[in-house]
């Protein structure tokens, strides 16, 4: 489910009366289909939610099948209405659970490495405008807690002016939802 804007043209960080109900609390699940549907209203966003999908089908053509990501950012604002700018990228966050092939941490870090353009935030946004983070989710808890904690709260707040706001989670293996979702934004 994807709420809609607040009056402050962003995502709000739970509905209903109390954020105390964690189903009614971001981050919002939702999939790739229903973002295009309600997201996807410009050519610059179909063009952003373009890359999105193209980048989510490289993670798992290279056997990232499990997993989840929590969108961000500009694109999940109403910032052509509150800033009169275009959304700039997707904000992802990619939680990533290891390929079989590579359990070890000596392992997966060679896979990372042989993969730079998909884990490196800077080659993710330059090929798909997606400005994206990845986290481990077979490391240890005591690597992976400190760093959600973080991305939680660049997440929960807006870059300009503080306000609190909302998240998405979609989940990575959705493949059929992905091609349907590029029929929507790439007719």
């Amino acid at each position: 489910m994807i709420p809609s804007f607040d009056l402050n043209g962003v995502l709000p960080p739970f509905v209903g009366p109390t954020p105390t109900l964690v189903a009614a609390q971001a981050p919002f699940r939702t999939d790739i289909l229903e973002l295009a549907h309600n997201l996807g209203g410009s050519a610059v966003r179909k063009s952003l939610l373009e890359g999105l999908i193209k980048y989510r089908r490289s993670l798992r053509a290279i056997g990232l099948q499990g997993g989840y990501q929590i969108l961000n950012g500009s694109f999940c604002e109403d910032c052509e209405a509150t800033r009169g700018t275009d959304p700039g990228d997707i904000d992802a966050i990619t939680y990533v659970k290891r390929p079989s092939a590579y359990k070890t941490d000596s392992d997966f870090a060679k896979f990372v490495s042989s993969n730079v353009a998909l884990f490196n935030p800077s080659f993710a946004k330059a090929a798909f405008n997606v400005h994206n983070f990845t986290i481990d989710l077979d490391a240890p808890s005591e690597s992976t807690i400190p760093i959600s904690i973080y991305f939680y709260s660049l997440f929960s707040h807006q870059k300009h002016t503080r306000q609190w706001k909302g998240t998405l989670r979609i989940d990575l293996q959705t493949t059929n939802l992905d091609d349907d979702a590029m029929k929507v934004v790439a007719p």
